[in-house]
């Protein structure tokens, strides 16, 4: 005679292991000082990548040596430079395609930086 109600097979599930079987073992006190050392690695890598992501500049030069301009890595000019002369040799429509052309290369030049540290910002988190 078969049995009317089979059971199906359940997977045994495997031991914790890692993080996982370390912070299982932990009395209750035990497991907040765990969780608020991850939470203090979690910050420190967060605080690094802020600080990496602050540093970045992004620079553009006139080729005519007229006009420099450097940006923060949230697009705020940090620096702009402009010759003195430059107002007696250039239009103000000339100077204004100049400085939109040198603001938009120093922009590209920020993305192209915040791109490359972006791709690795896991790094700067601990491992899962």
């Amino acid at each position: 005679m078969t049995n009317p109600n089979p059971v199906a097979a359940q997977p045994v599930p495997s031991p914790p292991q890692g993080a996982q079987a370390i912070f299982e073992s932990l009395d209750d006190r035990g497991k907040i000082g765990f969780v608020e050392n991850e939470l203090d690695d979690i910050y420190n890598g967060l605080d690094r990548l802020i600080r990496k992501l602050s540093k970045i500049k992004g620079t553009a030069k006139d080729p005519d040596g007229v006009i420099e301009i450097t940006l923060g890595c949230d697009g705020r000019i940090i620096e702009f430079w402009m010759d003195e002369g430059a107002a007696g040799r250039f239009t103000h429509l000339q100077l204004e395609e100049k400085i939109n052309s040198l603001t938009a290369d120093a922009w590209e030049a920020v993305q192209a930086a915040r791109s490359k540290i972006e791709t690795n910002m896991l790094d700067y988190l601990p491992p899962a």
